[in-house]
């Protein structure tokens, strides 16, 4: 291989057309004319503007073009072998490309859905290359002065310094090459779901910024339940209602559940406010872990909504079964 290598210099291919070499050169002229660049920058700016400029040349011009593939071919042909028993060796150690961002959300579902499984819409914002500038956050335009040739009745146009092209900040970005784009995932939830159980869709996440996989998906699911219910992992937790005869003297008392399901529940006689009901296996159940949690009851005690008097009986009969206080 030359040691110089054009094509390399302007970023394209050896097959690339003539209007692709003559675009490659002015995007890079555009990007690297010294005029652009002020202090240190300025003098690797000019070296490469000069190189630029003489691959530019060799490669515009038909005999100097192909006088350059030659040589490109004849080295390569003869570096044909090593490069092949090498090749695998390179690729193994070839670092691999940096995934994109992963993104983070919670979702609320239903416990319906929790328990049959269903979808969501998952939306979030990432600032993607702009198309309207390639992502350089200018767009550029034939000199009006020189018509993109460079040069202006013999000598070096003075609009546009030699390179032919008028510059000026993409009027989408403003000039920084990104833009906020809002992204909307649907997600399908398997059945099974708990609250704080975590979905992973592969490659639903951000894009790469070095051409690697995009990134992940980290959903976190939180239960919806009811009024007074709340969920906790795979148990939900709730208030039981309890008369107060019912608390005094024991009996039974019937509960609709959040999953659907109706139970009888027994009180036992003098059933104390906050005491706690277990129902074992009748909360969600945990397809991760193959479990299901509980339902988990606080009482509380319901008095009588009439509104009449006591008579002086049933005063004293409260006051008899009341533990006295001093």
């Amino acid at each position: 291989m030359p040691s110089v290598n054009h094509y390399e210099i302007l970023g394209v291919s050896q097959s690339a057309t003539k209007a692709e070499i003559a675009a490659a050169y002015k995007r890079l002229a555009m990007r690297w004319h010294p005029d652009r660049h002020q202090d240190a920058s300025k003098a690797e700016a000019e070296i490469k503007f000069k190189q630029i400029n003489i691959s530019y040349g060799v490669l515009s011009d038909e005999l100097q073009k192909h006088s350059f593939d030659e040589s490109v071919r004849y080295d390569a042909e003869t570096a044909y072998t090593s490069t092949h028993q090498q090749q695998d060796y390179h690729q193994q150690r070839r670092a691999p490309a940096k995934p994109g961002a992963d993104v983070k959300r919670s979702s609320k579902i239903s416990i319906l859905t929790a328990m049959t499984g269903g979808q969501v819409e998952i939306s979030f914002t990432d600032n993607v290359y702009c198309e309207a500038c390639d992502g350089y956050g200018e767009i550029q335009s034939y000199c009006q002065k020189c018509n993109g040739a460079g040069y202006y009745k013999i000598k070096t146009c003075s609009l546009c310094n030699g390179c032919g092209l008028k510059v000026m900040d993409c009027v989408t970005c403003h000039g920084t090459g990104k833009v906020k784009e809002t992204f909307t995932l649907k997600v399908n939830l398997p059945k099974g779901l708990i609250d704080g159980s975590i979905l992973t869709a592969k490659e639903r996440g951000k894009e790469s910024r070095y051409g690697g996989v995009n990134g992940n998906l980290i959903l976190t699911i939180r239960i919806r339940a009811p009024d007074s219910w709340k969920c906790k992992g795979a148990d939900i937790h709730g208030l039981i209602k309890i008369p107060y005869p019912v608390a005094v003297l024991g009996g039974s008392c019937r509960v609709n559940l959040p999953t659907g399901k109706q139970v009888q529940i027994v009180i036992p006689p003098n059933t104390n406010y906050h005491k706690k009901f277990k129902l074992t296996g009748e909360g969600l159940f945990d397809a991760n872990r193959g479990i299901t949690g509980d339902v988990i009851l606080v009482a509380t005690l319901v008095l009588p909504r009439n509104k009449r008097k006591l008579s002086t009986q049933e005063i004293e009969l409260l006051r008899s079964i009341m533990p006295q206080t001093t």
